[in-house]
């Protein structure tokens, strides 16, 4: 995941407050479009965007046979106080997992081609393994 987008209030609000209602639908419209690819999501605040950073500058996503394997020892070696016990991952294969182990997994979005999970990690665990 990229791990956040650029952008200031200022850009997003008008000079005078009362017509700021008007461009909601295209505000709304163009974040939509800018996080439908594959790897795109928009983090509830900062804080969620550093941690999704460092899950996704040091985490390592493997294909084992029957799902994938991410391997978070090198995101424990980069821990911050900002670093969360959850992260989102992006896959292609749209069946349900049949067993995780090393977190809690839930559908965060279902895309047409990708659905993005939320997984909330074990204590201690340093890999996530999920199976279709």
């Amino acid at each position: 995941f990229v791990p956040n987008i650029c952008g200031h209030l200022t850009n997003f609000i008008r000079f005078h407050p009362e017509k700021n209602f008007e461009y909601v639908g295209k505000w709304v419209d163009y974040f939509t479009r800018i996080t439908r690819p594959f790897g795109a999501l928009i983090a509830r605040d900062n804080e969620q965007a550093a941690s999704q950073g460092v899950y996704a500058a040091y985490a390592k996503i493997d294909k084992i046979d029957g799902g994938y394997r991410i391997d978070l020892t090198e995101v424990e070696k980069a821990r911050t106080f900002i670093l969360e016990e959850e992260f989102f991952v992006a896959i292609k294969d749209k069946r349900m997992p049949t067993a995780v182990t090393g977190g809690e997994l839930s559908v965060h979005e279902l895309r047409s081609d990708h659905v993005i999970y939320h997984i909330k990690r074990n204590d201690n665990d340093h890999a996530v393994t999920i199976k279709f």
